[in-house]
């Protein structure tokens, strides 16, 4: 049986209720405002108060997690020592046996709440916040899970002071998680687009794409997109989770797929579901958006012949705290959109699952986020790297991961699983535990 972890504050909120849940678990700490009830407790004990109490790890709170709402707060990091101090108000900087010398609490909130991106942020052209505007790419340090390190900072402080403390086993999990935005490349386009992309390829000298072209029409070849049955038995031989996130919506600009009710549309979905998790994959438009977000799910659902509860926007797409309070109304409970599109790395600071704080209503909500670490097109189109750059940049991620446990997640889409076209040399690049079969492939 684990020992309950006695927190004390002169004053609780829902965002320290949350937090303490984020690094200890809902049914392992406990939160007091009794000075009395904290000093006779046996058990490990944090003081999260300005204070002097003996025999306790304390921390010095800043304030952030007594306030509500969102305030306009300059925050910055102290780093050293593999040391990550996030500061709000006084810069105290010093640790001793029972002090942490930040408020490390107020830091988790801000960094999983994704609080920064509640402020005015200069958007991409699709309206998105950059990883190259947060705080954690200031200070280069977005490639470290930092809610996890600090997480395992905590045990370690609480172990140092109380020896009957147990610190939670380090558990790593992968998931393989693939968007269809466009089931095929050649196939089931018409004749009217099949000519106008050959008269493209001609005029642009692509003769290679013309060949494939013709074979994939007269039926001598495959589709070059579809690759996910071989994609599938890959993981199943890897013994890894796969999660397939579908784009059903109608056919827009940014939204290219076969219509929803197409026979082999749907037949590749209720193939794929007899392995993967199957997802929905909102559309462009949907994330300020909830009727797009219910059409799309129902359409899914309709498909499958049951409930979908998880989804991962169309490119990224989504604004806090709009767009995931429309998913919680829409029926979704859990969501994948939770990464970077410009950079790799650790957007909320965390590879494990954990539920969204909504700051608008300051309250925790039954939405679960599991965040990812990199995705296929930021390697190749954001960060210009080679296949084997990614690759490197893939395994270092996962190490991160391993360290301080987690799940290990990457994004990749069928289009780079072909290794077709501008894909040539990626189909392995983005895929959990890659880079042996990567050189493998490589000879």
């Amino acid at each position: 049986m684990k020992e309950t972890i006695l927190i004390y504050s002169p004053q609780t909120s829902n965002r320290l209720a949350y937090t303490a849940t984020i690094l200890f678990g809902q049914e392992n700490y406990k939160i007091t405002e009794s000075e009395t009830e904290f000093e006779n407790y046996d058990g490990s004990k944090i003081n999260y108060s300005i204070q002097q109490l003996e025999n306790a790890v304390q921390i010095l709170p800043d304030g952030l997690l007594n306030e509500a709402g969102i305030q306009n707060i300059h925050a910055s990091f102290i780093i050293s020592d593999d040391r990550y101090q996030l500061f709000f108000q006084k810069q105290r900087n010093f640790f001793n046996d029972n002090i942490i010398g930040f408020d490390v609490f107020s830091a988790v909130f801000y960094i999983i709440s994704r609080y920064e991106e509640y402020n005015i942020y200069t958007p991409d052209l699709h309206g998105r916040f950059c990883g190259k505007s947060s705080i954690a790419y200031k200070y280069n340090i977005h490639t470290k899970p930092l809610v996890d390190i600090w997480r395992q900072m905590i045990w370690e402080k609480l172990k140092g002071l109380f020896s009957t403390v147990q610190i939670p086993e380090i558990k790593y999990h992968t998931i393989a998680t693939i968007d269809i935005d466009r089931l095929y490349l050649y196939k089931e386009k018409g004749f009217i687009k099949s000519a106008g992309g050959m008269v493209k390829d001609i005029l642009s000298g692509k003769f290679k794409n013309i060949a494939k072209r013709l074979k994939v029409l007269l039926g001598k070849e495959k589709d070059p997109h579809d690759n996910l049955s071989t994609t599938i038995d890959y993981y199943k031989n890897k013994q890894i989770h796969l999660n397939i996130f579908w784009l059903l919506g109608d056919k827009l600009n940014y939204d290219t797929n076969l219509p929803f009710e197409h026979p082999e549309q749907k037949e590749t979905i209720i193939q794929c579901s007899k392995y993967a998790e199957i997802g929905i994959h909102p559309s462009y438009d949907s994330f300020n958006n909830i009727d797009k977000i219910k059409t799309e799910k129902q359409r899914l659902e309709t498909i499958l012949g049951k409930p979908v509860t998880s989804s991962r926007q169309h490119f990224l797409r989504m604004q806090l705290p709009q767009t995931y309070q429309q998913l919680v109304r829409a029926g979704i409970t859990h969501d994948y959109t939770m990464g970077w599109h410009d950079i790799v790395g650790f957007r909320a600071g965390t590879a494990h699952t954990f539920n969204w704080y909504d700051i608008a209503n300051e309250a925790e909500t039954i939405l679960q986020i599991t965040p990812f670490a990199a995705m296929d097109v930021t390697l190749k189109n954001y960060m210009k790297l080679t296949p084997e750059q990614a690759s490197i940049i893939i395994t270092d991620l996962q190490d991160e991961v391993k360290k301080y446990g987690g799940t290990f997640v990457t994004i990749a889409h069928n289009e780079s699983l072909s290794g077709w076209g501008e894909w040539d040399g990626w189909e392995l690049s983005v895929c959990p535990d890659n880079y042996r079969d990567y050189r493998r492939r490589q000879g």
